[in-house]
């Protein structure tokens, strides 16, 4: 019976610890993400706290363990945690996106210019 609790209390470390160092690993993440932006108000985020709130505006402020998020409509700042953030993303369309939309103008300007010249070449479309 005290080797089987012993095992038990054993896993029960090992999990939190595991549990630990992944949201460390997170809050690298998130900080990372905070630092490659920048400061100023061409630095502009929406942020996805863990209890699901988002916000948007710009990082006014960069610390060790925590920054400032001002946002605009109410002119405020907010001092975040890095724990307590779960996702930053820039204030316009991301990548895909934005290449999905090239594709979709390229594909309708290609599919114009064909239709032209397939009706200037057509005897029975006039």
């Amino acid at each position: 019976m005290k080797r089987i609790v012993g095992v038990v209390l054993v896993l029960l470390v090992t999990f939190n610890s595991i549990g630990a160092l992944a949201a460390d690993v997170d809050a690298n993440k998130i900080r990372s993400e905070i630092a490659k932006r920048g400061t100023g108000e061409k630095a502009g985020v929406r942020i996805t706290t863990r209890d699901k709130v988002q916000l948007q505006g710009y990082i006014s402020e960069i610390g060790d363990t925590s920054f400032a998020l001002t946002t605009k409509n109410p002119p405020e700042t907010k001092t975040l945690s890095y724990s307590d953030v779960i996702r930053v993303r820039g204030r316009g369309l991301n990548k895909g996106a934005r290449i999905g939309i090239g594709i979709g103008l390229g594909l309708a300007i290609g599919t114009g210019i064909a239709a032209a010249f397939i009706r200037a070449e057509c005897r029975f479309c006039r």
